[in-house]
Protein backbone atom coordinates (compact mmCIF):
# COMPACT_ATOMS: atom_id res chain seq x y z
CA UNK A 1 0.00 0.00 0.00
CA UNK A 2 1.22 3.51 -0.76
CA UNK A 3 0.30 6.86 0.57
CA UNK A 4 -0.22 9.84 -1.70
CA UNK A 5 0.58 13.11 0.07
CA UNK A 6 -0.11 16.18 -2.05
CA UNK A 7 -1.39 19.68 -1.50
CA UNK A 8 -3.71 19.78 -4.51
CA UNK A 9 -5.40 17.26 -6.80
CA UNK A 10 -6.31 18.83 -10.12
CA UNK A 11 -8.54 17.46 -12.86
CA UNK A 12 -7.50 17.80 -16.49
CA UNK A 13 -11.13 18.57 -17.44
CA UNK A 14 -13.99 20.58 -15.94
CA UNK A 15 -15.27 17.46 -14.15
CA UNK A 16 -14.15 16.58 -10.65
CA UNK A 17 -11.41 13.93 -10.48
CA UNK A 18 -12.59 10.34 -10.10
CA UNK A 19 -10.98 7.63 -7.98
CA UNK A 20 -10.08 4.54 -10.04
CA UNK A 21 -8.80 1.07 -9.22
CA UNK A 22 -5.77 -0.44 -10.99
CA UNK A 23 -7.86 -1.50 -14.00
CA UNK A 24 -9.18 2.03 -14.52
CA UNK A 25 -12.69 1.37 -13.20
CA UNK A 26 -14.16 4.29 -11.28
CA UNK A 27 -14.64 3.25 -7.65
CA UNK A 28 -15.43 6.64 -6.13
CA UNK A 29 -16.01 10.33 -6.66
CA UNK A 30 -15.18 13.44 -4.74
CA UNK A 31 -17.97 15.62 -3.38
CA UNK A 32 -18.39 18.26 -6.09
CA UNK A 33 -20.38 20.83 -4.16
CA UNK A 34 -21.62 21.34 -0.62
CA UNK A 35 -23.47 23.98 1.34
CA UNK A 36 -24.36 24.65 4.97
CA UNK A 37 -26.83 27.53 5.31
CA UNK A 38 -29.10 29.19 7.84
CA UNK A 39 -32.70 28.49 6.80
CA UNK A 40 -34.07 31.12 9.19
CA UNK A 41 -31.94 34.03 7.92
CA UNK A 42 -32.85 34.27 4.23
CA UNK A 43 -30.50 31.44 3.25
CA UNK A 44 -27.31 32.94 4.66
CA UNK A 45 -24.45 30.61 3.68
CA UNK A 46 -22.35 29.47 6.63
CA UNK A 47 -19.91 27.37 4.55
CA UNK A 48 -19.86 26.14 0.96
CA UNK A 49 -17.91 25.04 -2.08
CA UNK A 50 -19.31 25.11 -5.60
CA UNK A 51 -22.45 26.95 -4.44
CA UNK A 52 -22.81 30.63 -5.38
CA UNK A 53 -25.88 31.47 -3.30
CA UNK A 54 -29.03 30.22 -1.60
CA UNK A 55 -32.36 31.90 -2.32
CA UNK A 56 -35.06 31.82 0.37
CA UNK A 57 -38.22 31.31 -1.73
CA UNK A 58 -40.76 30.93 1.09
CA UNK A 59 -41.03 29.41 4.54
CA UNK A 60 -39.12 26.12 4.44
CA UNK A 61 -38.40 26.47 0.70
CA UNK A 62 -34.92 27.24 -0.64
CA UNK A 63 -33.11 27.30 -4.00
CA UNK A 64 -29.44 26.29 -3.99
CA UNK A 65 -27.61 27.95 -6.91
CA UNK A 66 -24.46 26.18 -8.13
CA UNK A 67 -21.33 28.11 -9.19
CA UNK A 68 -21.09 25.85 -12.25
CA UNK A 69 -23.75 23.52 -13.60
CA UNK A 70 -23.64 19.73 -13.54
CA UNK A 71 -23.57 18.08 -16.98
CA UNK A 72 -27.00 16.50 -16.34
CA UNK A 73 -29.59 16.12 -13.56
CA UNK A 74 -28.43 12.63 -12.56
CA UNK A 75 -26.20 13.94 -9.76
CA UNK A 76 -26.66 12.50 -6.29
CA UNK A 77 -27.26 14.50 -3.13
CA UNK A 78 -27.62 14.06 0.60
CA UNK A 79 -29.59 16.48 2.78
CA UNK A 80 -29.59 17.09 6.50
CA UNK A 81 -30.90 19.75 8.83
CA UNK A 82 -31.07 20.72 12.48
CA UNK A 83 -34.36 19.38 13.87
CA UNK A 84 -35.26 22.51 15.82
CA UNK A 85 -38.26 24.66 15.03
CA UNK A 86 -39.56 27.97 16.25
CA UNK A 87 -43.10 27.79 17.57
CA UNK A 88 -44.90 31.07 18.15
CA UNK A 89 -47.71 29.36 20.10
CA UNK A 90 -45.45 28.73 23.10
CA UNK A 91 -44.19 31.31 25.57
CA UNK A 92 -40.54 32.27 25.99
CA UNK A 93 -37.79 32.66 23.42
CA UNK A 94 -38.65 30.51 20.42
CA UNK A 95 -35.06 30.32 19.12
CA UNK A 96 -34.12 27.93 21.93
CA UNK A 97 -37.13 25.63 21.60
CA UNK A 98 -36.61 22.06 20.48
CA UNK A 99 -40.19 21.27 19.59
CA UNK A 100 -39.39 17.89 18.08
CA UNK A 101 -41.60 16.25 15.51
CA UNK A 102 -40.38 14.71 12.29
CA UNK A 103 -38.19 16.74 9.99
CA UNK A 104 -38.64 15.88 6.34
CA UNK A 105 -36.37 17.21 3.62
CA UNK A 106 -36.97 16.74 -0.06
CA UNK A 107 -35.99 18.27 -3.36
CA UNK A 108 -38.70 19.84 -5.44
CA UNK A 109 -37.09 21.07 -8.65
CA UNK A 110 -33.77 19.54 -9.70
CA UNK A 111 -31.89 21.20 -12.58
CA UNK A 112 -28.25 21.20 -13.69
CA UNK A 113 -27.60 24.65 -12.20
CA UNK A 114 -29.95 24.67 -9.20
CA UNK A 115 -31.91 22.48 -6.84
CA UNK A 116 -34.88 23.51 -4.71
CA UNK A 117 -35.06 22.05 -1.20
CA UNK A 118 -38.04 21.99 1.16
CA UNK A 119 -38.05 21.39 4.91
CA UNK A 120 -41.25 20.09 6.47
CA UNK A 121 -42.28 19.55 10.06
CA UNK A 122 -44.80 16.95 11.08
CA UNK A 123 -46.24 16.55 14.57
CA UNK A 124 -49.51 15.17 15.89
CA UNK A 125 -50.60 18.64 17.05
CA UNK A 126 -49.44 20.77 14.11
CA UNK A 127 -49.78 18.29 11.25
CA UNK A 128 -47.48 18.74 8.27
CA UNK A 129 -46.30 22.18 7.19
CA UNK A 130 -43.31 23.80 5.53
CA UNK A 131 -41.05 25.16 8.25
CA UNK A 132 -37.81 27.13 8.39
CA UNK A 133 -34.94 25.39 10.17
CA UNK A 134 -31.82 27.01 11.63
CA UNK A 135 -29.33 24.96 9.64
CA UNK A 136 -29.56 23.01 6.37
CA UNK A 137 -26.66 20.96 4.94
CA UNK A 138 -26.43 19.48 1.44
CA UNK A 139 -23.76 17.48 -0.41
CA UNK A 140 -23.75 17.00 -4.18
CA UNK A 141 -21.85 14.39 -6.21
CA UNK A 142 -21.91 14.11 -9.99
CA UNK A 143 -20.30 15.27 -13.19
Amino acid sequence: MSTLAVGTIKSISSAAPAIQNTSGTVVGHFINKFVNFNGEATGTILSSNGVSSVTDLAQGYYRVNFSSAFSDTNYAYALGAMNRFSDSTTSGPTADKNEGGDLRLKHDQKATGTVEIQSWRHTNTVGEAANDVPEVCALFIGS
